[in-house]
């Protein structure tokens, strides 16, 4: 019996240390080339096109871009999710409540509709 308890625990100690390892390498970080930002995997493989001014880390499955002075938001597939027109930009996820702030008026969406791509900027 405790041999088979033993085998039972390295087996979920390696499965363990493989899903680690497997979200590492699915994990995407900035990479800076020259001037500009993209995001690379953990082999340094660029990923999403250096294209941006600056750049957030990847928050559940949403990172924060700048182009052109703006803010807006990128899937880890490099599709826009909102694009680049806000000063200031928070959310973390397609799923979590998106705040926005342009020219100092800022509003909000409980969840961002893809269908609403316009804010209601009602807010000082």
């Amino acid at each position: 019996m405790l041999n088979v308890k033993c085998f039972l625990f390295l087996v979920l100690l390696c499965l363990q240390g493989w899903a680690q390892k497997k979200r590492t390498e699915d994990a995407l970080v900035p990479y800076r080339i020259k001037d500009s930002w993209g995001f690379a995997n953990a082999k340094g493989e660029l990923k999403i096109p250096a294209t941006f001014e600056e750049v957030d880390f990847f928050l559940q499955d949403l990172a924060k871009v700048k182009k052109n002075g703006l803010w807006g938001m990128i899937d880890k597939k490099g599709n826009t999710f909102l694009p680049c027109a806000y000063q200031i930009v928070y959310g973390a996820g397609k799923a979590t409540r998106v705040v926005v702030c342009q020219n100092n008026r800022w509003g909000f969406l409980p969840t961002y509709l893809p269908e609403k791509s316009e804010f209601d900027l009602a807010y000082e």
